[in-house]
């Protein structure tokens, strides 16, 4: 039982999930297996996983009984296990959306790249088995393997439908199949079965530091060093097929590879986001006690990449987070509030969200028969947290503020080192004196006239409820950042600004004490020219940047609950991590339990009452 805990996991169609293998029924009809496999005390038939003999003969009799492939194994080669293949080929149909229950699926003709494709050169034949039309480039770097497997595509007379050819040591992983085909050629998807490790040292830790409640392995590696280890490992090698994939994103529409280890899924994800991939997913193969890791990645746009049913029971298994918005007392008199609805409490929501937090937002349809209302969220940075540590750093230190607010998120969020390069920061131009603080303040004042309510005020004001403090007055936020307004930042003059030199009721004073420290009168600052739009700051550049991944992406449902409450709950979806998502549902509590909207609110809804008003007029005009 302890064995097949993981089998209930296992892609819905692989046929290994439902029909475990029987041994004896095996044996009965395959001699060459009977020949290899051993009776236990009670007479039935096993097979010791730890002899590659034995785990040999299993896989050729399966192959042989479901597939009708035949093939022969060396044993001092990798030896595959047929259900963590298959999980792997359905997890590819479900991303290029083939469905295999349709006729058609069969007929159409899809291209792919297996990138060292073993002895066996498993995944080709089973490909082509399961699919007739479809063709492949299967490479190999082991002249051994690459041996092999050729005369198993011969053996089974695929030799029209599957290409083995064996690369050089210092060839692209993926750029040497890609010139094997013709310029124009497209393929559909590659796959990769990299080396796992860099060296036996780190395959040798990795067994070490197992804890002690995982069982041992069940079976014996045969695979040779060429097979296990790589310089890098398996992210190194990964790499490099993302990083040539980006040169040819226009010959290959999926991306996928195997990953033997989770830790390695952080430092591809990150690669994969400077790329500027257009998605890419992540996917869990189980089966048996053996849990192997997914990645693809794509530069097209209408490909999906499906949850696996492990991460889907996972989530499953998390409850929502749960807050309770109770009526709210209007004025002195503490009578409830008679706006008190599921579509006015909806409709704070999504103005705080939109507004205060600058978080997207969607409606989400119901499920049938379902009630209440729902909201998609998707934050691209963190909004909702130290309000009062992003306060207490003025303008004059935006930079180290922001990077140590960078810093804190870093370790909330496992990707938010590349993430955090979004973020929004000050001119370069402002590292220096006091009037380079000043001149900065004028520019804040100057570039966002207009927008104080929007992004300052509002802003500012939301962050101090979030945190159980009063509004500051005078204080803004520029572009993200809190400015300090002084009594002289609103006397300069444009001309002063633009030089970023003292106001002029400052400069005698300045210019005395100078004088009186034995120096001349301070000479004004050289003027900075209006900074160029460069190459890297360009909008067609900027177009093309890579798309930064949200940082926290969840469901937001308000119903009533038993006693006629609003209830909200969050459920998350994906991001860096549910702690994000707890600190949300606090800020969200803090600033319902406001008493009354701000200014800008009351000011925005009578300001949309009074369009919708003219509206109507003109229609009723035009009638």
């Amino acid at each position: 039982p302890a064995a097949m805990s993981m089998n209930r996991f296992m892609h819905h169609r692989n046929r290994y999930r439902r029909e475990k293998p029987d041994f004896a029924q095996l044996a009965r009809d395959n001699p060459s297996f009977a020949a290899a496999c051993q009776l236990d005390d009670r007479g039935r038939v096993v097979v010791n996983f730890k002899l590659p003999h034995q785990l040999a003969a299993l896989t050729r009799a399966l192959l042989e009984r479901d597939f009708q492939l035949r093939v022969e194994l060396p044993l001092d080669r990798l030896i595959p296990t047929l259900p963590l293949r298959l999980n792997y080929l359905h997890w590819l149909e479900d991303i290029l959306g083939v469905d295999c229950s349709a006729p058609e699926a069969s007929s159409s003709t899809l291209r792919g790249i297996d990138i060292g494709t073993g002895s066996c050169c498993i995944y080709p034949l089973l490909v082509v088995r399961c699919h007739p039309s479809w063709r492949f480039v299967a490479t190999e770097v082991d002249k051994r393997n690459a041996a092999y497997a050729e005369e198993n595509v011969a053996r089974n007379g695929l030799q029209d439908r599957v290409r083995v050819a064996l690369a050089p040591a210092d060839a692209g992983p993926l750029e040497f199949p890609l010139s094997l085909a013709e310029p124009q050629e497209q393929f559909d998807f590659c796959m990769c079965n990299p080396p796992f490790f860099a060296d036996a040292a780190e395959a040798q830790g990795l067994l070490n530091t197992r804890s002690d409640s995982r069982h041992p392995p069940m079976s014996a590696s045969t695979a040779a060093s060429v097979e296990s280890f790589s310089s890098g490992g398996e992210v190194m090698f990964v790499s490099r097929i993302a990083q040539e994939s980006s040169r040819h994103r226009d010959r290959c529409r999926v991306f996928t590879s195997m990953l033997g280890r989770k830790p390695s899924l952080k430092p591809l994800k990150r690669l994969l986001e400077r790329l500027g991939v257009a998605s890419y997913g992540t996917y869990e193969f189980c089966q048996g006690r053996v849990m192997r890791w997914g990645i693809g990645w794509t530069f097209q746009s209408g490909v999906s990449f499906p949850m696996s049913e492990f991460k889907r029971r996972k989530l499953q298994s998390r409850p929502p987070l749960t807050m309770q918005l109770p009526q709210r007392p209007a004025g002195e008199a503490g009578q409830p509030s008679p706006d008190y609805s599921l579509d006015s409490v909806f409709a704070w929501c999504k103005r705080v969200l939109k507004r205060r937090l600058r978080i997207d937002c969607w409606d989400q349809l119901n499920k049938q028969g379902a009630a209440g209302r729902r909201l998609r969220l998707s934050a691209k940075e963190v909004t909702w947290t130290r309000q009062r540590h992003r306060r207490r750093h003025p303008a004059a230190g935006a930079d180290k503020g922001d990077a140590a607010n960078r810093s804190q998120e870093s370790e909330l969020s496992e990707s938010d080192s590349i993430r955090g390069q979004g973020v929004s920061r000050l001119s370069d131009d402002v590292i220096g004196g006091q009037g380079d603080k000043d001149c900065d303040v004028a520019k804040g004042q100057k570039d966002n006239k207009g927008h104080d309510s929007a992004d300052g005020q509002s802003d500012s004001k939301d962050h101090d409820v979030a945190e159980g403090h009063s509004d500051n007055k005078g204080q803004d936020n520029v572009k993200g950042h809190d400015v300090i307004k002084s009594e002289s930042d609103s006397k300069f003059s444009e001309k002063d600004t633009e030089g970023c030199s003292p106001p002029a009721e400052k400069r005698p004073r300045l210019e005395a004490a100078a004088a009186n420290a034995g120096r001349g009168p301070p000479q004004p600052r050289r003027q900075r020219s209006p900074r160029k739009l460069t190459a890297s700051s360009s909008p067609s550049k900027q177009a093309t940047q890579p798309k930064e991944p949200p940082v926290l992406v969840a469901n937001l449902a308000l119903d009533y609950n038993d006693s006629g409450v609003i209830e909200m709950q969050l459920s998350w979806l994906d991001g860096s991590g549910r702690e994000l998502m707890h600190q949300l549902l606090l800020c969200l509590k803090n600033l319902y339990a406001a008493a009354a909207p701000s200014d800008e609110e009351q000011a925005e809804d009578e300001h949309q009452k009074a369009k919708a008003a003219s509206v109507s007029a003109e229609e009723a005009a035009k009638e």
